[in-house]
């Protein structure tokens, strides 16, 4: 449990330093009144502040995906499945990534028609894609883009989301969908998490009758992959 709590020790230390040096530049630009070099401080106090965002969000989903997980082993993971649309889904969950990760770059391939309906809890569906992303974002390069992709195979809906990191080998395709499993594969960013994202993932698209996967070669990157049922069209 050692590695659990130092990966959310960490982001809770950075969170509190970027935080109390912003505190310390307000304090400043409040004690002059109009300082010659407001607009540095002002900006310099804005991406201490979103720092501290994107901190605070890392820590909310480690400690999700352990509560998360925690119930999945006790049976009590729960949907609450609804008539949605998928595509508002998919774009809805990359625009949050876009906000957090605004230097990369997300490339979306969806159905032109904007509809593709399925019966599914919306936010676990978003949960499991932005473990994807989460995961695309830490092993591939920053100046290489991120590709999401949604269309419909026969009655199932297939997502998928390319990166173009490292791959992955043969002989760990099968255990990255196992609980607290740690890869091979080294993240370009700091942090390795706890390696429930893919788990947990896995939970929620089998519980909507669908499927996972990942297409992936060393060296090539990774393609992963999950399906989900279509709505049936006599379904209110």
């Amino acid at each position: 449990m050692n590695a659990v709590g130092q990966e959310l020790r960490t982001p809770l230390t950075t969170t509190r330093g970027a935080l109390q040096q912003a505190r310390r530049l307000l304090q400043r630009a409040l004690e002059s009144p109009l300082p010659d070099n407001a607009i540095e401080l002002l900006t310099k106090l804005q991406d201490l502040l979103a720092r501290a965002e994107r901190q605070i969000s890392a820590e909310m989903r480690l400690a999700g995906n352990l509560l998360d997980a925690s119930r999945i082993e006790a049976n009590k993971f729960e949907l609450s499945p609804l008539w949605c649309n998928l595509v508002e889904i998919v774009r809805e969950t990359v625009a949050t990534q876009q906000e957090l990760a605004a230097q990369r770059l997300f490339e979306q391939e969806l159905p032109v028609d904007d509809l593709v309906a399925v019966i599914a809890d919306a936010d676990r569906i978003r949960q499991a894609l932005t473990n994807y992303l989460t995961n695309a974002l830490k092993f591939s390069p920053a100046d290489q883009p991120i590709k999401i992709s949604l269309e419909v195979r026969d009655a199932q809906a297939y997502v998928s989301v390319q990166d173009k990191g490292p791959g992955i080998l043969g002989s760990e395709r099968s255990r990255i969908w196992e609980r607290f499993h740690q890869g091979q594969r080294q993240p370009v960013g700091s942090g390795s998490g706890l390696g429930l994202g893919l788990y947990i993932t896995r939970a929620i698209i089998q519980q909507h009758r669908g499927q996972v996967g990942v297409e992936s070669h060393s060296g090539e990157g990774s393609t992963f992959w999950f399906t989900l049922p279509l709505a049936d069209e006599t379904w209110h």
